[in-house]
């Protein structure tokens, strides 16, 4: 869990990259809206980093993100 929280919120890190590779995770899934609870924007600092990730699919509730090869 601290892994994820480290990502969503740090999506740009040397530390982000490490985890991603250390998990071999290809998608971010990221809500934007939920029926039943508030969320937070994290998909905000992905989207707006297109230098180090691609958006393969967005609608009005997700976002979804894949990092970009180096």
């Amino acid at each position: 869990l601290w892994d994820v929280l480290w990502v969503v919120k740090h999506p740009a890190s040397q530390r982000t990259d490490r985890i991603l590779t250390t998990y071999d995770i290809r998608y971010i899934v990221l809500y934007k809206n939920m029926p039943d609870r508030p969320t937070q924007d994290y998909w905000l600092s992905f989207k707006g980093r297109p230098d180090f990730y691609r958006i393969p699919f967005e609608n009005n509730d997700v976002l979804i993100a894949a990092r970009r090869d180096v």
